[in-house]
């Protein structure tokens, strides 16, 4: 993975797809400034990577910044509009980002700011997003689905040790996408 990692640092013109990738080693490694501040620069490359805009908001929650997590979610499900999806595989990146997800953790981080009602909100909305998903029958949907039974081991529940607000039972729960194996 060094050297990897090192192929992608030496190249001279890094495309925003190329820097989601370098946060992404950071954030897998642990990395979470690093990556927040490298998910920036690919969002500065290109404003419309909702992928990135999701995973900085991974990295906000996780340093407990939760405010900015809660923007960053929320920007990325008005950039998805009414869009079930967005498969990145025409840039080359094997990932499939469903607005479900965007608006499950916007749920999670109103919980953890103790904005309530606001997260129950949230969470209907977040469900009903992924009943259309899951009754859709156009091939793109398929196509979704496909890409996200290869991401079930990303796709599982993450716990979050502890919250701003310190809600009752004192843990979140937020969907992580990580790029498949």
């Amino acid at each position: 993975m060094d050297e990897a990692y090192r192929s992608f640092c030496d190249m001279v013109d890094q495309n925003s797809a190329i820097v989601f990738n370098l946060a992404t080693v950071h954030m897998i490694i642990g990395n979470l400034q690093v990556a927040y501040d490298l998910y920036t620069e690919a969002l500065e490359k290109d404003p419309y990577l909702v992928v990135a805009l999701y995973q900085r908001a991974m990295c906000s929650h996780w340093l407990m910044r939760n405010e900015d997590a809660l923007e960053d979610f929320t920007k990325a499900a008005a950039l998805m509009r009414e869009a079930l999806f967005v498969n990145y595989n025409s840039l080359g990146m094997e990932l499939v980002l469903c607005h479900f997800q965007v608006l499950s953790n916007i749920a999670v981080v109103k919980k953890c700011l103790g904005l309530n009602d606001g997260a129950e909100k949230s969470r209907q909305n977040a469900a009903e997003m992924k009943q259309r998903l899951s009754t859709s029958n156009s091939m793109d949907c398929e196509k979704a689905h496909t890409a996200l039974k290869s991401q079930v081991p990303a796709l599982e529940k993450t716990k979050i040790a502890s919250c701003q607000s310190g809600h009752k039972g004192g843990e979140c729960t937020l969907l992580s996408l990580d790029p498949p194996p």
